[in-house]
């Protein structure tokens, strides 16, 4: 069997294996959308000139608040923008009106995330990060956006599937004691690219779009319906919506795709380095080995190269038979030129109205918005700084971005703690519990990051800060598993199991999170050890001749 045959092969049996033994979404599992409790189908959902709307399905609201509190735990939680906000809700009302539920619950939030990411709720609350606000360019635009996921609600997509954030909360940050505390990274942290990969991998936990797949051609339908109706332009809102989501997926993927070379590249390199020196060591540590030795020497690097390029493609080959099996939704080029072709009746006759671009961009000159985006910009260039060891530099950009009105913000004081913290190490940025705590929207994500480092100096001390702050945001949901892998990693082993098994009990679709969360080192072990004897398995399996 040629190697590239067996790595497939055996990528589709593990990913099959994983996806059975998971509890997947119904859409996974290849429900169609018609057979989701409550819910409408694209077939109801007529396109043409004053085609009546479907009636809405009947649902049982969540609450407001604690939808709200779930969204400030995950991630790097919200962005307070009032005068945005203010606009952004009065757009939504109109949506709401439009679609014939002026009394639905539900408002606008900012998310502290760079990324293209928008999302919808059962509580009708949307929630829309700063990379789209930076991305759009007219009110036509945000419009196309807001109407999409209102239809989500509208449709009562949530039946089938939480659009929470419960996947943030599995990539937990309390068992990091990051780079202000942990010396050992700190020792190697000098390395640009580790850093800029360090605050990559503490991001929203979001690398692409979160779009609920199958349904997003039933919310683009309904979507533009509402927004053409309301007045607003089909060109230049709902067709440049989705061309900014295609726009921004290429760019990503070919930003992953460098990443995972550059990863595979440095793996090499260092499998390489490593199995050298191992059989230099066994020669007598001579440096300048000749002859036979040097040929040994250097098969034993060929062969560490080789395993490691060897592991390289397997991962390759799972994350791309994973991704044919998961993602059942077109591209968004593919979504605006169905979308395009469907909507034409409903533009048949009428006139193609303008841009309306004054209005959004008077709400983004405002000062209150322009200061907090334009200092949430300064990222890229921080960790640009970071990366070529201009520290000094980083460290100008990053005060400057923790000032005015982002300067007790979760995001700005994260960046100015890590280039504090690179340049002294175990250095903490002078008040910053408390300006964090003087934020109008603080994060729990950086509360886990300084309460961390508290229990590297005194464990109590971590945990009555950690503890507080559980208090502060209303114990929400998705702030369980942090907890408990806090109480876990600084050895309060008896209150992680406890609050494990309350989790379990109170909260059903959190346990697994949560009893991950509170086994110790040695239970992981075994966990791990049970994972490599069922996959030596599954290769015994596939590689068996027959």
């Amino acid at each position: 069997m040629k190697l590239t045959q067996f790595f497939l092969r055996l990528a589709t049996l593990i990913v099959v294996v994983l996806l059975v033994g998971c509890e997947t979404q119904p859409l996974l599992r290849g429900k169609g959308l018609a057979s989701l409790p409550g819910s409408l189908s694209i077939s109801t959902i007529v396109l043409a000139p004053d085609a009546p709307l479907p009636p809405a399905p009947v649902r049982q609201w969540a609450e407001l608040t604690q939808d709200v509190d779930s969204y400030r735990v995950s991630g790097w939680g919200l962005v307070s923008m009032p005068t945005l906000q203010t606009y952004l809700n009065r757009l939504y009302a109109m949506i709401k009106t439009s679609g014939g539920y002026s009394n639905w619950p539900g408002s606008v939030y900012i998310l502290a995330d760079p990324a293209l990411r928008a999302t919808s709720t059962s509580a009708g609350n949307i929630f829309i990060s700063l990379g789209w606000i930076r991305s759009i360019k007219s009110e036509d635009e945000i419009v196309a956006l807001l109407a999409h996921e209102f239809s989500h609600v509208y449709l009562n997509h949530h039946a089938g599937t939480d659009v929470g954030n419960a996947a943030d909360t599995v990539t937990r940050l309390a068992g990091v004691a990051w780079m202000i505390a942990n010396r050992k990274v700190q020792a190697t942290a000098m390395n640009g690219a580790l850093v800029v990969g360090g605050i990559q991998a503490l991001g929203s936990g979001v690398a692409m779009p979160v779009w609920q797949r199958s349904q997003e051609e039933e919310a683009d339908r309904l979507g533009v319906a509402i927004s053409v109706r309301s007045g607003y332009s089909y060109s230049q809102g709902f067709k440049l919506f989705l061309e900014h989501i295609d726009s921004y997926d290429t760019t990503q993927q070919a930003q992953a795709d460098e990443r995972q070379q550059a990863s595979s590249d440095a793996s090499r390199k260092a499998a390489g380095q490593a199995a050298g020196e191992q059989s230099r060591r066994l020669q007598g540590n001579v440096k300048d080995v000749s002859g036979l030795g040097k040929a040994s020497t250097d098969m034993q690097v060929k062969l560490a190269e080789v395993s490691t390029d060897m592991q390289t493609a397997f991962k390759r080959a799972i994350d791309q038979i994973k991704t044919k099996v998961t993602d059942s939704h077109d591209s968004a080029a593919s979504r605006e030129e169905t979308l395009s072709k469907a909507v034409a009746p409903l533009l048949a006759g009428k006139p193609r109205p303008a841009a309306r671009a004054q209005a959004w961009e008077s709400v983004m000159k405002q000062r209150d918005t322009s200061v907090v985006l334009d200092h949430y910009a300064m990222f890229p260039a921080i960790e640009q700084a970071i990366a070529t060891k201009r520290l000094p530099e980083a460290l100008r950009l990053a005060n400057l971005s923790a000032s005015g009105a982002t300067a007790n913000d979760a995001l700005p004081l994260y960046y100015l703690q890590l280039v504090t913290s690179l340049m002294q190490p175990g250095q903490l940025v002078p008040d910053l519990l408390r300006r964090h705590s003087r934020s109008p929207e603080r994060s729990w994500k950086l509360e886990l990051i300084i309460a961390s480092s508290l229990a590297q100096r005194d464990r109590a001390v971590g945990k009555a800060r950690i503890e507080e702050q559980f208090q502060y945001f209303q114990k929400a949901p998705p702030a369980w598993p942090d907890l408990i892998a806090f109480y876990r990693d600084n050895g309060f082993n008896v209150e992680a199991k406890s609050m494990a098994q309350e989790c379990s009990l109170k909260m059903p679709s959190y346990r697994t999170p949560c009893v991950q969360a509170a086994k110790t080192e040695s239970e992981l072990q075994a966990d791990n050890a049970v994972t490599e004897r069922e996959a030596k398995r599954l290769v015994d399996k596939l590689t068996r001749k027959r």
